[in-house]
């Protein structure tokens, strides 16, 4: 081969390997190191609520941004249910945003940071940029009581997403079974209280919070309620009769009296007994004109007795056995219309 040939044949070859080299700096490079598939991820959770989104990967590249939003009461937004036009445009614009950039750094929404960096937060955190947070608590809608009263009791609802609490609500009722509002119940420090002790358990992350003063048994009660409804102390286990206040009537006795009875219930718990003695012609008998030891006695312990055994079935009252058989009789008639 004479020396011409030699050279078109090493000009061949550095032509082709030119080429190759080309060819390989104009293949398309992955923009992440995730695989291929389906990849979710979230933003922190707060009284705001937070976001979730889910990414498509393929051939290296996000083809595919998936963005929801929720409220601080575990409700959804959407552009049906949500009508802020800076939030619809982020919702609309901050997906395609992230497919053009192939990463989380995109620009806010005017009008909608929070909704934008939360969005941003969970994007890095699908793509493995940032590290996952999640609080101590089980996610849910959680329900929690206090226990019953003759004053009534706390009702508190708990929302948890992402571990965190976000939400909380105070409801309260008396020993009527009505409920106490603003509107209804017009005392400062209870509307105070009612308005105050959420927040408090949510920046708290906890059920241990100051009191409201001058609403210190609301408070209480509130925070058994709270720890009830995250788990931190057993539920509360609803009592076996239907709620609200139930009377009955004994028979009459040889001597023509007779005892009358109310039971009040809340959550199925008796929580106050009154009881009234009538004699054969019809007038009340009262402690303070009744003057028989025995008989003070069983109409001021009789109540509480019934309402520590939360039955009927409790111990006379020596020297008072036919006042004891008949309130007895006249709780069992109240909690049967109470079963």
């Amino acid at each position: 081969m004479n020396k011409s040939a030699v050279m078109l044949v090493v000009i061949a070859v550095i032509a082709v390997l030119a080429l190759g080299a080309c060819g390989r700096a104009d293949a398309p490079e992955a923009t992440t190191d995730l695989a291929d598939g389906t990849h979710e991820g979230a933003s922190d959770a707060s009284h705001r609520g937070y976001v979730s989104v889910t990414l498509e990967i393929d051939d290296g590249e996000i083809t595919d941004v998936t963005m929801r939003e929720f409220r601080g009461d575990g409700s959804e937004k959407t552009p049906d249910t949500y009508d802020y036009e800076e939030w619809v445009e982020a919702y609309e614009e901050l997906p395609q945003a992230v497919i053009d950039a192939q990463s989380a750094d995109v620009d806010a929404i005017s009008g909608a940071t929070v909704t934008s960096e939360l969005f941003k937060q969970a994007v890095r955190r699908a793509l493995g940029e940032e590290d996952d947070e999640v609080g101590p608590f089980a996610d849910g809608d959680h329900i929690g009581y206090s226990d019953p009263t003759a004053r009534g009791y706390v009702k508190a609802r708990v929302v948890v997403q992402r571990g965190t609490i976000t939400h909380a609500q105070l409801r309260e009722f008396q020993g009527d079974g009505s409920e106490k509002t603003p509107e209804t119940y017009d005392y400062e420090e209870w509307v105070e209280a009612q308005e105050e002790l959420p927040w408090r358990v949510i920046d708290a992350q906890s059920a241990d919070i100051d009191a409201v003063a001058g609403a210190t048994s609301t408070t209480e009660r509130f925070q058994q309620a709270v720890r009830r409804a995250l788990g931190e102390e057993p539920a509360f286990a609803m009592g076996p009769y239907e709620d609200g206040v139930h009377t009955g009537q004994s028979d009459p006795s040889a001597r023509g009296g007779w005892v009358e009875v109310e039971v009040n219930v809340l959550l199925g718990t008796i929580v106050s007994v009154s009881m009234e003695e009538y004699t054969g012609d019809g007038e009340a008998k009262d402690p303070e004109t009744y003057d028989y030891e025995e008989w003070t006695t069983a109409y001021e312990e009789l109540p509480q007795a019934v309402i520590d055994a939360q039955s009927a079935d409790v111990d006379a009252i020596s020297g008072a056995t036919s006042t004891s058989d008949m309130f007895r009789q006249a709780v069992r008639r109240a909690l049967g219309d109470a079963s």
